[in-house]
């Protein structure tokens, strides 16, 4: 189970890192989950890329590339990646890569 919580006690505002303390190992095995679940493909080396991807779409930020997501970049996902927008993320990437 991801996180180590029951997902009946999550709803749409819980937020990964604040709330559930997700953390890098969290972050790997639910880009592992997406592969798997919803079909997205990416190597190893795509992971930063793709955790770039989540920051631009949660920050509404053009500028984020691969590996260069600052801490204030970072603390500002903390507070906005809730399993909504997370939900939101992987459709745009399932709309992006159909």
């Amino acid at each position: 189970m991801l996180f180590d919580i029951d997902p009946a006690s999550l709803d749409e505002r819980t937020r990964l890192i604040e709330d559930l303390d997700a953390d890098s190992v969290d972050f790997l095995d639910l880009a592992l989950l997406m592969q798997e679940e919803f079909g997205l493909r990416f190597e190893h080396d795509e992971v930063l890329e793709l955790f770039a991807r989540l920051g631009r779409f949660l920050l509404n930020q053009d500028s984020l590339s691969a590996g260069s997501i600052s801490a204030d970049e970072l603390d500002g996902m903390a507070t906005q990646l809730t399993v909504s927008s997370l939900a939101d993320f992987i459709i745009s990437e399932i709309a992006l890569s159909s």
